[in-house]
């Protein structure tokens, strides 16, 4: 759940309904790209978007910012439809897209600064053109998003890939946004860069000038391993995205997920059976060739002999829930601590991709597949293997 103290000490309560969508459609050539989709985001979040290519993740940023008109629904900003928002109002909410929409002919400084023209009159647009202005500020925001200072005033046309995406994150960074809007932008950055940036979008900095600068943050991403790090993951489907879901199925699979965590750790072996099918089809490894089970005949009673003396905390991060009748799908991000007898400590995070079916005895995990993403034992890293 998100921090509310650390988001209230910045004037932002998580329970401030910032961007509201509400049975948003849009239409496409062949088929429509948004179908009756509802959601909401709130002060502090940060939200993953998943799926797969054309299922309608940049359609629905672009409504999110306006820059899309949806044939149905609605679309409110601090309860302010965003069409009727004014430039400063639209300056709290940040795109970084994935054209990058740079201006070529520009230096960096100035391409930063563009990102301050929301908060800034027509007179200093034009002067920056000419000569870049607040250097020092621009300074800040190109170190944050991991490029040299002695880059501020090379021309845009010269930098590669990789450098100009980070130039788009130093103008979002100026710009100072409430709600930042990614549309996949980890995709042309090196591995060591990853981390870096995905902090600086997530908010785990410091922004310019020092001061801390929360925002709420939606990144489309095609990297499974990295959604731990999110409050929320949604996952949207080719031709169903974001299905619009009953309240109380969603809220009873959350229910349900939380006592498999808490009858766990409490090794409540009898409730712990209870959350699954009895035909269930569990998945405990990487490669999905060793370590698969159907039914619990075999599994609950490993599980048991193995964690019956050691004591476990088993923590799963907020995921979002898609409904589709009797049937749902949920991807939960887990944190694991296991202190065994012996002395031995096992940490281990990852996530879950899960199925659930509606039965007489209510909502049940159907298919439970386990995906690590890094496993140490005694502070040494045993997974991944090198």
């Amino acid at each position: 759940p998100v921090d509310r103290k650390r988001w209230q000490t910045a004037g932002q309560d998580p329970l401030t309904v910032l961007l509201e969508l509400r049975e948003i459609s849009l239409s496409g050539r062949a088929a429509p790209r948004l179908d009756a989709v509802s959601l909401r985001l709130r002060a502090g979040e940060t939200v993953a978007l998943i799926g797969p290519s054309g299922a309608g993740k940049s359609s629905l940023l672009s409504v999110a910012n306006g820059c899309l008109t949806p044939d149905a629904g609605t679309v409110r900003w601090r309860g302010t439809p965003v069409q009727e928002l004014n430039r400063r109002q639209r300056r709290r909410i940040g795109t970084l897209w994935q054209e990058l929409h740079l201006v070529e002919e520009l230096t960096v400084a100035q391409n930063v600064n563009i990102g301050a023209l929301g908060h800034r009159s027509l007179g200093w647009a034009v002067v920056n053109l000419l000569l870049p202005l607040e250097r020092e500020t621009c300074r800040r925001c190109i170190l944050r998003a991991g490029l040299p200072a002695d880059l501020l005033d090379r021309r845009v046309t010269s930098l590669s890939g990789g450098q100009r995406q980070r130039v788009a994150l130093a103008r979002l960074l100026r710009q100072q946004p409430s709600l930042v809007l990614a549309d996949e932008p980890l995709s042309s950055l090196d591995p060591a860069l990853v981390d870096d940036v995905l902090k600086t979008l997530l908010n785990r900095a410091e922004g310019p000038g020092g001061a801390p600068h929360p925002s709420t943050t939606v990144i489309c991403l095609h990297r499974p391993d990295l959604l731990h790090r999110f409050d929320r993951v949604i996952a949207m489907k080719q031709d169903a995205p974001v299905t619009a879901t009953p309240a109380a199925d969603i809220e009873a699979i959350r229910q349900l997920k939380a006592r498999y965590f808490r009858t766990l750790d409490q090794k409540d072996w009898s409730g712990y059976r209870q959350v699954f099918a009895d035909d269930v089809e569990i998945d405990v490894t990487d490669d999905a060739t060793d370590g698969r089970y159907t039914g619990t005949e075999i599994y609950l009673p490993m599980i048991e002999s193995l964690l019956d003396t050691a004591t476990t905390v088993h923590r799963g991060g907020q995921a979002e829930i898609t409904v589709d009748g009797d049937t749902a799908s949920g991807i939960w991000a887990m944190d694991d601590r296991i202190w065994f007898p012996g002395g031995a400590t096992l940490v281990g995070s990852g996530w879950y991709e899960e199925t659930y079916r509606r039965t007489t005895d209510g909502w049940l995990i159907a298919t439970m597949r386990l995906r690590r993403h890094r496993v140490e034992l005694d502070g040494v890293v045993i997974f991944p293997r090198d």
